[in-house]
């Protein structure tokens, strides 16, 4: 989803860089990173064409919160909550770091495409499982 096209109204020294399924993320003019939790609604790895208001204020505030409960424990790369106004609540300003391209995907029931992997190789992750499993076991 990434574009060059200017998502919310930033000042002067603020350069979009990416924007993903529901962050975007913009270059800031003390060379941090700002993320912007958008309203936009991904499902199944797609952008769905309506939004949920308030959804990036409630994901932000999620996040400082297990930043808050994490600290101490350890490091993280949020540095400030002292946004531009257009994106005040659903922003923060971070530490630029090399990205480790990892996904954790934890799931209660066997569906999606760890159901798939069952489906074909009656094992996820390595870890072989039981014959006979269905989608939501």
């Amino acid at each position: 989803m990434s574009s060059d096209a200017p998502l919310y109204d930033l000042p002067a020294g603020y350069q979009h860089i990416y924007s993903g399924k529901v962050r975007d993320l913009y270059s800031t003019p003390e060379d941090r990173l700002l993320f912007v939790a958008s309203d936009r609604i991904s499902a199944y790895d797609w952008v769905l064409p309506t939004t949920i208001p308030d959804k990036g204020r409630i994901l932000t505030q999620l996040s400082l919160w297990w930043f808050k409960q994490l600290e101490g424990v350890v490091p993280n790369h949020l540095r400030s909550t002292s946004v531009p106004a257009a994106v005040k609540g659903r922003a923060m300003i971070c530490d630029r770091l090399e990205m480790l391209p990892i996904e954790c995907v934890v799931r209660g029931y066997l569906t999606g495409s760890g159901l798939t992997t069952y489906l074909e190789s009656r094992s996820i992750c390595g870890l072989g499982l039981p014959p006979g499993l269905k989608d939501g076991s």
